[in-house]
């Protein structure tokens, strides 16, 4: 079995709070920040992608 390796980051006291208030209760932080990055680099790549070329956003209106 591989031992995982693990890490400390310091946060401040407020962050910290941020994260408790909007994780899922008993998620623990490892998941949390996971999917944090993980929707950042969706949405990051989404704004690249609309910035090279037309956004699908602009100029469609709903009908």
């Amino acid at each position: 079995m591989t031992k995982l390796r693990r890490t400390t980051i310091g946060l401040r006291e407020t962050t910290k709070t941020k994260l408790d208030s909007n994780r899922a209760p008993g998620q623990c932080y490892d998941g949390f920040l996971c999917q944090l990055v993980d929707l950042w680099e969706k949405n990051h790549t989404g704004e690249k992608l609309a910035t090279a070329g037309s956004s699908p956003r602009k100029g469609k209106e709903a009908a």
